[in-house]
This record gives structure tokens, C-alpha cells and sequence, in this order.
């Protein structure tokens, strides 16, 4: 990839996009660890699908690709702008103020875990986001 981007067959972004893309893991089997590999993958999720497909299809992996790919389907029928596209449920200073917390990293990994949170469907609403950190749940990383 670097040599392509060198050349300047590929900006670095797309040749980064590339790379993630290559790198991505074969479709999960649960819905949580689903949920995060589609909100990684971001718009590269439908490549990454056919990838696997393709790679299932050299083995004896297709029946197995073919169930994942349905689980994948409804999941993102069901959930799919929340998972790929979380709304921004808390702002920083929402966060700071209900914590008692400065900027920091600390701030940065109670956003991240509510986000989490968001993408592996167990909040929802800004009232689930302000629960989860009240519960310590956000700030301790507890589950």
C-alpha cells in the first residue's frame, strides 16, 4: 500500500481505508462483538462482508459466512444507524460537570464507554447515557 500511495495511485487516506479493510477479521459470530465490528468498520462494512464471503468461499466456510451474513442483515436492519452512526448522546462538559472530572484523558474514556455502550446496544437515550454514568458504570469501566 505504501509503494501505491508513493506512486500516487492512492491518497493516504484511501490507502489507509485499504489496509483497515485487509486487516478486518472474519465476520464475528455474537451480536456485541458484531456490533463492534461494524461500528470499526464503519462505510468499509459492506467490502469487509464480501471480503469474508470470498475468503469463505476458497474453504468450507460458505453455510457459516452465509448465517453471519444473515445475522449481520437483521442486526443492521434493526439497529444500523446506531451502530454505525451513534448520535452524540453527552457532550464533553455534560460529562465533566455530572463527574466532577477536568479535560483529560479520563473525560475522553467515559465518552469512549458510552459510546460503546451505544454501539453495543445497551443505551440508547441521553436519560440511559446520565444513568450509566451515575451507576460508575462509564467511569469505572465496569460492565
Amino acid at each position: 500500500m505504501e509503494r501505491f500511495r508513493d506512486a500516487g495511485y492512492l491518497t493516504k487516506d484511501l490507502a489507509a481505508r485499504v489496509l483497515r479493510l485487509l486487516a478486518a477479521p472474519a465476520v464475528p459470530s455474537t451480536e456485541r462483538d458484531q456490533r463492534r465490528w461494524l461500528h470499526a468498520l464503519g462505510p468499509l462494512w459492506p467490502a469487509a462482508v464480501a471480503k469474508a464471503g470470498a475468503t469463505a468461499a476458497l474453504g468450507e466456510e460458505l453455510d457459516r459466512w452465509r448465517e453471519r451474513l444473515a445475522a449481520i442483515k437483521a442486526l443492521l436492519l434493526r439497529d444500523g444507524r446506531r451502530i454505525l452512526e451513534p448520535e452524540k448522546l453527552l457532550t464533553g462538559e455534560e460529562v465533566q460537570r455530572l463527574l466532577g472530572i477536568p479535560q483529560g484523558p479520563e473525560l475522553g474514556q467515559a465518552l469512549d464507554r458510552i459510546r460503546q455502550a451505544q454501539v453495543d446496544g445497551r443505551i440508547a437515550t441521553k436519560e440511559e447515557a446520565l444513568a450509566h454514568l451515575r451507576s460508575g458504570t462509564a467511569s469505572t469501566g465496569q460492565k
